[in-house]
């Protein structure tokens, strides 16, 4: 006997690729609630991953069946996060959405927008604290030594940290070339025509 097994969102399938689709837009929502982010960013995220054209708002909100006001707010944050890019509009008002799916670019626009000013502000609150130890007002003794030793610490964490940090996003993979299709110009011969 033959029984399709039903997943938890109600696609039926044998392991197919609808339903390892339906298993990829959970995963990524597990990972959003994980980060105390709203499950629906991941949802479409993944919706949009997966997606061979950009997608609609109308049609986003009916494959992850959220309202349009949630879908648009969980959009908007989408968009600022950098996760996602809006098209313009294509001969009608609606807009369109795409995922930006090349990791490279995500970790060097995080890269900039998040880890960046979080290691300036250690670097320089660091170097600010350390300066100030030697001040009246600062610890002593033991304090002051067990102190010194943490943002030692932490200043060369910083540092290897924005090592790393160059090396991914400068090593960045190329991307494929593009293709080319030769076209034929009347009167031209072959060599020409490439």
């Amino acid at each position: 006997m033959n029984k399709t097994k039903k997943t938890k969102r109600g696609r039926a399938g044998a392991g197919g690729f609808a339903e390892a689709a339906a298993g990829f837009e959970d995963g990524v929502a597990r990972i959003c609630r994980v980060y105390g982010v709203s499950p629906i960013l991941g949802r479409l995220y993944a919706v949009l991953f997966l997606a061979p054209e950009p997608l609609g708002l109308d049609e986003l909100c009916a494959k992850v069946a959220a309202a349009k006001s949630t879908a648009s707010v969980a959009l908007r944050q989408l968009l600022s996060l950098h996760l996602v890019e809006r098209l313009p509009p294509r001969g009608d008002r609606r807009d369109f959405y795409r995922a930006v799916t090349d990791p490279w670019a995500l970790l060097a626009d995080w890269s900039r927008i998040y880890f960046q000013p979080e290691l300036e502000m250690w670097r320089s609150t660091g170097a600010a604290l350390e300066q100030a130890l030697g001040q009246k007002d600062g610890p002593r003794g033991e304090e002051r030594r067990a102190l010194h030793e943490r943002l030692l610490r932490m200043a060369a964490f910083v540092e290897l940290f924005q090592e790393l940090l160059g090396d991914l996003t400068q090593s960045r993979a190329q991307p494929p070339p593009s293709r080319s299709i030769p076209i034929r110009l009347d009167g031209a011969d072959d060599e020409d025509a490439r």
